[in-house]
């Protein structure tokens, strides 16, 4: 049967419709959340020339009114102090809008000015022209939220084919929405366990602050030392340019490399005077004694090893088990040249400190055989030319 040119008109409009729906494919695609993807719906629709306004609404979550968040098309002025509710006993609620969401079902409002459901905007639609209106409900984890709304100026305007279109088109805009919301559950999971691993940092730091207060108290003497050490180390890996996450480790294992000492007698190490060989033997099991208690942590960097190796020397000099090169730990030789340096640089119940030059001088007698080369330099550099001063 030969078509009729109305019958052709009808065909050119559904192809234009069926372009701007593509369109509205391409903006779900190319969009990464509501704010993008709704404009770009609205614009996409109403160009395809058979609708001259398009707005989509969402319901306030503290009311049941409907909030206008885009909008595109000729008479956008109509939309001004527009009133639509969710709320059955309102008469706002009654039109196309309010019945979609209320109801979760699109609705076809094929004749505007006759149809007592759009009542209250009649006066209103007449002065922009609108002939027909339709509401398509938009879905959020199973919930109608909001809805794509359309006008035209003609009657009849959504066939039967153009209502399939639409509906296709707002199933995928429903999946968009379930996308956007994982994402953003997402987002809020990770900031919530970003938040969670800050107070736990913060509670675990404290442990930590704690556990330097009671060696400090043990031995007031030497107070502060744990953490001018893990400041010097710090500085000195950060002059290697080593990573956030080796350096934070080396501040952690700096406030607890001399945690063993709880285990030596406070008479010990607060002694005025230069101890005894078998005193001094004592003493120097903190190290092994340090690492009996640190392993049993959980640290997510080796603070343990490091408080076991940090008097160990580069030619096997040093103590408990006498590791030589490679066999010590980075962190434990930065360590260890940054412990020389505030030991010998300050006060001790024994003697009076020595001096910074003093500690550096035996920094650069041992480079190579006691201290690694590539630390004891950079330690050098960082007090002589840096101008580094030792915290107080």
């Amino acid at each position: 049967m030969k078509k009729t040119n109305n019958d052709e008109a009808s065909d050119e409009q559904l192809a234009h419709l069926y372009q701007g729906l593509h369109q509205v494919c391409s903006a779900i695609v190319n969009s990464t959340s509501e704010d993008e993807l709704f404009p770009r719906i609205c614009e996409a629709v109403v160009n395809s020339g058979l609708f001259r306004l398009a707005w989509i609404g969402m319901v306030e979550d503290s009311t049941d009114q409907v909030r206008i968040v885009a909008q595109f098309g000729a008479g956008s002025e109509y939309l001004d102090s527009l009133s639509i509710s969710t709320n059955p006993g309102s008469k706002f609620s009654r039109g196309p809008t309010g019945t979609a969401i209320r109801e979760g079902r699109a609705v076809w409002c094929q004749d505007f000015q006759s149809d007592p459901t759009t009542e209250p905007w009649h006066e209103r639609g007449m002065r922009f022209g609108w002939r027909s209106s339709a509401a398509l409900p938009l879905f959020r984890d199973g919930r109608a939220v909001g809805t794509l709304t359309l006008y035209a100026h003609t009657t009849n305007a959504f066939t039967e084919q153009a209502q399939k279109l639409l509906l296709a088109t707002a199933r995928d805009v429903d999946q968009a929405l379930k996308l956007f919301s994982i994402e953003i559950l997402k987002d809020k999971a990770l900031e919530d366990l970003k938040n969670s691993f800050k107070r736990l940092h913060r509670s675990w730091l404290q442990t930590v602050e704690m556990t330097m207060a009671i060696t400090d108290a043990r031995d007031p003497y030497t107070s502060g030392h744990e953490r001018r050490v893990a400041e010097i180390a710090v500085a000195i890996a950060n002059e290697m340019g080593l990573d956030t996450g080796t350096i934070e480790g080396i501040r952690v294992s700096g406030y607890l490399h001399d945690l063993g000492k709880i285990g030596v007698p406070a008479e010990i190490l607060t002694r005025p005077g230069r101890l005894s060989e078998p005193e001094f033997e004592l003493v120097k099991t903190h190290s092994e004694r340090g690492y009996k208690i640190l392993k049993e942590v959980d640290f997510p960097w080796p603070v343990a090893e490091v408080a076991y190796q940090h008097h160990e020397r580069l030619d096997g000099s040093g103590y408990p088990r006498g590791l030589k090169g490679d066999e010590i730990l980075l962190e434990a030789r930065i360590m260890a040249v940054a412990d020389v340096v505030e030991s010998m640089a300050s006060h001790r119940p024994y003697r009076a400190g020595l001096g910074i030059e003093r500690a550096l001088t035996e920094i650069e007698r041992g480079r190579g055989t006691a201290y690694a080369p590539t630390v004891a330099d950079t330690c050098m550099a960082l007090f002589r030319e840096k101008g580094f001063r030792i915290p107080d």
